[in-house]
């Protein structure tokens, strides 16, 4: 049985009903501002304005024996009742006359019978406010009208108080459903703006108060306005009745109406309620709350000009609670305002906003525009949460069916939150495409408690053939693992997160930032390769994961592949477990099995920093199993600080690739620098088995077939490896494993321009340094790009070792420097410096391998300032003036070749018996392989013996073709020697140089002693005037 709802009609409107037996009729209107009647068949309400309800039949479908009850302010009585209570017994049906004497105004009965009336009815207050008719019973709501206690709203401006005359704007509150919720909106000022100065408004209802809405309470301190439903309001609503109230909102002494519409669905559009209703002047606010319900396949449209504002929230105490299923939520008007979707399950999923992909579609838009604010949100505490989620039926074939999801605002946020399972931001399903656009700020907030490692905080997560794509001025993840009291707290940590066949775009604007954090506070896991059973190309045992891009390529590389590119300004990407573990892994970026991260950078000068920190592993960028990292850098001069730390477990590494994995920095046209820095601190170490070496620090780390870390173009780039903080820590700087040759590469390039290369190796006190090291095949190659003039060419700095298989440092055209202070151990080693006046030293000692040091065209110099114990070395000098100092014992195998030009070796000595222990051995044996012009010896501190000693041995005969000369390097050298003399000899210390036959040197033989006065024990002429053109600088050291 339906209501007949009575509402007040338009200013001289009339409104035929008909009636329907046994129905009761709801008056929504002053009984004050009616007169009662008779016309025919037809009771009527006939108002002062000329307005008129006819109940047409009432007095040929009623009699006195069932005539229909009458609701008054919430309350039901009988129409006897009803009758009496206004004095009007004679138009009960089939008892009274015609109508024409029985018309009565109810205000005529106010004083006497109608106040006994009253009392007989338990005090009904007669004065109601307005509610639509019943929609099965009106064709449409044109026909409604509402009551303005007898006098029109209020003007703007005018104080209030009427006159009849209509407003110069209004708004509206919509309640599409409700579980007892308050309601918030704010009032707003004829030019569209919120009022938050409470003591600039007053609230009062139109006719005094409404049935279905309590009093508005306003906050005076932030000027919101809180509003609930009565009884009445909730059965109405639950009924799927249509009702409404007028609020009469004052702003700094201007009035406007505010309709407060109970909405008979959740579906709403702003547009076909203005049409229907006339509360003066433009909607300039408008406010949407649905709570306690699944909109689903629902439209709302908002046409508020200024604001407008749509809450829709649903929480369930069991199973699963969906907020907006396949909704529509828009904004007709570019205006400020916010959307709000969210659900709650306490016992079960909980999905926000869901896009399900059907036969007939399965398309949601949310747009606020670009001023108006989008929030997304699902809490669940015993299941998994999604504030956005999207998926889809199969067809007779098996194809998913098309689900899209657009969402469009200002600031766009997604939060999610749950205990023991999974809570992601966006999940992304099925064939589905997800559009996020933002004029602002897109923000993911996910949080888990508790839970086993086969759920995760995720922000974004992709799996079957979603894409999701994101766009802002920033954009930013945060997820959150926190340990649980009653499962092991082992939930994953990964922020953007795709599965083979899905991709994640993410652009924000050029002058704006891309950050990724993810925390996990407790693991049980110690190494990528232990403890997890991995399929499908999942991130392997890295269980804190800022970027994670997994594929299921096979070892053929057959399968699927997945992608997360982003375009951004700044970027800062960062996963960590907790210190306080005892375990655990953490990758800022994984690419795995196919998946690829590629992020490019603006043309401003952008920082990416780029963090890994965790007790077992933490690794900054992991491509494995032909995943790839890609990362283009701009025009602008950009800094890229790569960050691994591990402080109890096995290895912290910048850059780690593995088996057919890329990783790949490549910088742009700016002044580029790249910083890697590995931090191992552990207190006991675990094995490292894939490697097969020690754990500790690694700066670039590439390991089985096919493995590659590549970074080019880059000016200048720092790595340091530190294990120094652990006493068994090993470090390493570049670091290759391969037992299948030299498929593995780490390679630092710069073919455009100089670069500055500087590599640090920091190992424990029972640990080993190597800045360059191979173990079992790979190689690792340092190439220089400078150009022929330039005076700072290339600069390769290795502080520490360098051994293992195959290690190259190639330098450019320009004066290049390359400085080794560490131990050449072992592999083959080869430094090739090109043309230009360059510079080579070794503060260390060549204990073994093969190494190769070539000099191009240009004075270069060549300095070796350790011990040759092993390995078999050979100095190659080109085209040009160059030296070739060494102070240290020659043992083993060590050649020199000169090329045009005139080349000098110095050989440094502490004494006599100092030069004799370091180089007689050498000397006597190689001298065959020492293809240079001039041999000389720098003693540091030649006494009168010794200088006699040393006279004699040079003079033996054994050095006939050799330019060979002495020196006491403790004799400051006359500058006035050196006036005019090429810039390499006097940076040298060689006085000046003469011609030379094919490197014969002069036919003499003898040796000179040089010092300050340039004087010679030898009486031959020539040998005077060859001791004054070979002088060496007594300081010199090379």
């Amino acid at each position: 049985m339906a209501n007949i709802h009575l509402t007040r009609p338009q200013f001289g409107q009339q409104t035929a009903i008909t009636n329907a037996a046994e129905d009761s009729i709801v008056l929504d209107f002053p009984t004050t501002d009616a007169t009662l009647g008779r016309e025919g068949d037809a009771l009527t309400f006939t108002f002062e304005d000329g307005a008129k309800i006819r109940l047409d039949g009432f007095y040929t479908d009623y009699t006195s024996e069932n005539t229909p009850d009458f609701i008054v302010d919430g309350q039901m009585v009988s129409g006897k009742d009803f009758f009496s209570a206004l004095g009007q017994d004679d138009l009960m049906p089939a008892a009274g006359p015609t109508a024409a004497t029985r018309n009565a105004h109810y205000t005529e009965h106010a004083d006497s019978s109608l106040d006994s009336g009253i009392d007989h009815l338990g005090g009904l207050d007669w004065s109601m406010q307005t509610a639509s008719v019943a929609q099965d019973t009106l064709a449409t709501d044109s026909q409604l009208g509402r009551d303005d206690g007898g006098q029109g709203p209020d003007v703007p401006g005018t104080g209030g108080g009427g006159g009849g005359t209509s407003p110069a704007y209004h708004a509206r509150l919509v309640v599409g459903s409700d579980a007892s919720q308050s309601m918030v909106f704010q009032a707003i000022d004829e030019n569209g703006n919120l009022v938050t100065d409470a003591s600039q408004v007053s609230l009062a209802f139109a006719g005094g108060s409404s049935a279905y809405f309590n009093a508005p309470v306003i906050d005076p301190v932030t000027g919101l306005v809180t509003i609930t439903l009565t009884a009445a309001g909730q059965a109405a609503l639950a009924a799927g009745e249509k009702f409404d109230s007028v609020l009469e909102v004052t702003v700094g002494g201007k009035t406007y109406n505010m309709e407060l519409l109970g909405n008979d669905s959740s579906s709403y559009d702003s547009a076909q309620r203005e049409a229907e209703t006339d509360l003066g002047g433009p909607l300039k606010g408008e406010w949407y709350d649905s709570h306690g319900k699944n909109v689903n396949g629902e439209k709302i449209t908002m046409g508020g000009e200024g604001y407008n504002s749509v809450v829709v929230e649903n929480t369930t105490a069991s199973g699963n609670a969906y907020g907006a299923l396949n909704t529509d939520i828009t904004f007709a008007h570019d205006a400020a305002g916010k959307i709000d979707v969210s659900a709650r399950a306490e016992n079960g999923n909980a999905y926000g906003t869901s896009a399900y992909g059907r036969v007939g579609g399965g398309t949601i838009t949310i747009d606020a525009g670009t001023k108006g604010d989008v929030n997304m949100g699902a809490t669940a505490d015993g299941g998994s949460s999604m504030a956005l989620i999207t998926g889809g039926d199969k067809d007779g074939s098996g194809n998913f069916y098309q689900a899209t999801a657009n969402v469009h605002g200002k600031d766009i946020t997604f939060t999610a939150g749950a205990n023991e399972k999974t809570a992601a931001g966006i999940w992304g399903a099925g064939k589905s495409t997800v559009n996020v656009q933002a004029e602002g700020d897109v923000n993911f907030s996910s949080s888990v408690t508790g839970g086993t490692v086969n759920y995760m905080a995720t922000a974004v997560y992709t799996k079957e053939q979603a894409t999701v794509n994101i766009s802002g001025q920033n954009v930013s993840g945060e997820t959150n693992a926190y340990a649980g009291s009653g499962a092991d707290g082992t939930v994953m940590s990964s922020v953007f997160r795709t599965t083979a066949g899905t991709a994640i775009n993410i652009d924000t604007a050029s002058d704006g930032k891309f950050s990724a954090t993810a925390y996990q506070e407790t693991s049980p896991y110690d190494s990528p390769y232990t403890g997890v059973s991995w399929t499908g190309g999942r991130a392997a045992g890295f269980t804190s994961l800022g970027l994670a891009a997994s594929g299921n390529l096979n070892q053929a590389g057959q399968g699927g592949k997945s992608a997360i590119n982003i375009n951004a300004g700044d970027v800062d990407i960062s996963a960590t477990v907790d210190a306080a573990s005892p375990k655990g892994t953490a990758a800022a970026i994984y690419a795995g099995y196919g998946g690829d991260v590629k992020i490019n950078t603006s043309g401003s000068d952008n920082e990416l920093n780029i963090t890994a920190d965790a007790p077992s592993w933490g690794v900054s960028i992991f491509s494995t199993n032909y995943g790839t990292t890609t990362i283009n850098t701009g025009d602008g001069d950009d800094v890229i600080n790569l960050n691994a730390s591990a402080h109890n477990g096995a290895a912290a590494i910048g850059l780690a690739t593995q088996a057919s994995g890329q990783t790949i920095i490549n910088g742009g046209n700016g002044n580029d620098t790249l910083n890697i820095n590995a931090t191992f601190t552990g207190t006991h170490t675990l094995s490292t088995d894939y490697m097969d070496t020690k754990a500790g620090a690694f700066g670039m780390n590439a390991a089985w077939g096919g493995a590659v870390n590549k970074i080019t173009n880059v000016n200048n780039v720092n790595i340091t490896a530190d294990a120094s903080g652990s006493d068994d820590g090993w470090a390493y700087g570049m670091y290759t494993r391969d037992g299948w040759g030299a498929s593995t590469q780490n390679i630092i390039e710069n073919t455009d321009s100089a670069i500055t290369v500087v590599i640090t190796a920091k190992a424990g006190t029972a640990g080993q340094a190597y800045a360059m090291y191979g173990n079992a095949g790979g190689i690792n190659l340092i190439q220089g790009g400078s150009r022929a003039g330039d005076t700072h060419g290339d600069s390769v700095t290795l502080n520490g070792d360098i051994g293992g298989y195959i290690n190259t440092v190639n330098t450019g055209s320009g004066d290049d420097h390359i400085e080794i202070n560490g131990n050449l151990r072992s592999g083959t080693n080869t430094f090739n410096m090109g043309d230009g006046n360059d510079l080579f030293t070794l503060n260390g000692n060549i204990a073994g391998g093969t190494n190769k040091i070539v000099m191009g065209t240009g004075d270069s110099h060549v300095n070796i300032h350790g011990d040759v114990t092993g390995g078999t070395t050979s100095i190659s000098l080109g085209a040009g003036d160059d030296v070739v100092t060494i102070d240290g014992h020659v043992q083993g195998k060590l050649s020199i070749t000169g090329g045009d030009g005139y080349d000098l070796l110095v050989l440094k000595a502490d004494s006599y018996a100092d030069f004799i222990a370091k180089y007689d051995t050498w000397l006597q044996n190689n001298l065959s392989s020492i293809d240079v012009e001039g041999i000389h010896v720098s003693v540091n501190g030649l006494s009168a013996a010794d200088q006699a000693d040393l006279h004699a041995y040079l003079n033996s005969g054994h050095f006939n073709g050799y330019d060979v000369t002495y020196s006491d390097s403790t004799v400051p050298f006359s500058a006035a020697m050196a006036d005019d003399l090429p810039d390499g000899y006097r940076e040298a210390g060689l006085s000046h140089h003469g011609d030379h036959d094919g490197g014969s040197g002069h036919s003499g033989g003898d040796a000179s002693s040089v010092s300050q006065d340039a004087h010679s024990d030898n009486t031959g002429d020539d040998m005077t005037v060859l001791a004054a053109q070979h002088q060496i600088h007594s300081e010199f050291g090379g």
